[in-house]
C-alpha cells in the first residue's frame, strides 16, 4: 500500500489526511472510500488502529481510501464541533477524491465508526456523491434522526453484540423497521464498541462490502 500525506480545503479550513492507494496501478480508475474516525475524547483520529486497518484492507481489494482528521483534531484546522459541522468535512473529503487523478468519481463510498458513523447519518445531504455507506457502531439516536429507508443506495450497519454504547438489539430494531432491501445489519459476536482485537476482521468485512458494491 502506498500512502500520500496531504492537506485539503474545507471552506476556510485546511484538513489533514492520508490517501492510501494499492501498490499495483490498474488500467482503469479506482473506486475510493472516505473513512471517518470516532470521537477524539476516545482517542479517535485518522491514525487509530481500526481506521488504519480499514484503509489497509481496502487497498488489498484494490480500493483507494482517504482517512482524515475532523476539524480541530490533530493537525486539522478549526474547532471540533462534536458532529455539528463535521458533515462539511466529509463533503470536502469526497470532493477531493472525486477530482483525484486515477480515481473514479462515480465509485465513491463512505464508512464511519461511532461518531464518524453518526456524522454520516446526521449529515446525509453531505454524502450525496457516495454510492454506498457503512455505519460502524453508530449511536441509535443518530439512526432515529434520519429516515434513510427510501434511499436506494446500499447501506450496511456493523455492530458488536457486546456494544453498550450502540446496543445491537436497538440498532437491529431500527434497521428492521426501515424495511429496506438496500439496508442491512450485521451483528458480530464477541466485540464491544471499540472492536479491540477485531480490527482485521472488521477491515476485511468493510473491504468485502465495498468490493461488492463499488466495483
Amino acid at each position: 500500500m502506498r500512502e500520500i500525506s496531504l492537506a485539503f480545503p474545507c471552506g476556510r479550513l485546511v484538513l489533514d489526511g492520508v490517501l492510501s492507494l494499492p501498490d499495483l496501478k490498474p488500467a482503469t480508475p479506482l473506486p475510493a472510500v472516505v473513512i471517518c474516525h470516532s470521537h477524539p475524547s476516545f482517542q479517535g483520529d485518522m491514525d487509530h488502529i481500526l481506521i488504519r486497518e480499514i484503509a489497509s484492507s481496502l487497498a488489498d481489494r484494490t480500493i483507494a481510501s482517504l482517512r482524515f482528521n475532523f476539524r480541530g483534531v490533530g493537525r486539522s484546522e478549526g474547532e471540533f464541533t462534536n458532529g455539528k459541522r463535521e458533515g462539511e468535512d466529509v463533503e470536502a473529503a469526497l470532493s477531493l477524491l472525486s477530482k483525484w487523478p486515477g480515481l473514479n468519481s462515480r465509485q465513491l463510498g463512505v464508512v464511519g465508526h461511532s461518531l464518524g458513523a453518526a456524522v454520516l447519518l446526521r449529515h446525509y445531504g453531505n454524502v450525496r456523491t457516495a454510492c454506498s455507506m457503512i455505519y460502524i457502531s453508530p449511536p441509535p439516536n443518530a439512526v432515529e434522526e434520519r429516515d434513510i429507508a427510501a434511499d436506494a443506495r446500499q447501506k450496511l450497519f456493523l455492530v458488536g453484540d457486546r456494544d453498550r454504547i450502540a446496543p445491537a438489539h436497538q440498532l437491529q430494531v431500527l434497521v428492521s423497521n426501515m424495511a429496506s432491501e438496500a439496508t442491512r445489519i450485521s451483528i458480530v459476536p464477541g466485540f464491544d464498541h471499540q472492536w479491540a482485537g477485531g480490527e482485521t476482521l472488521l477491515g476485511r468485512t468493510v473491504a468485502d462490502f465495498f468490493a461488492a458494491n463499488l466495483t
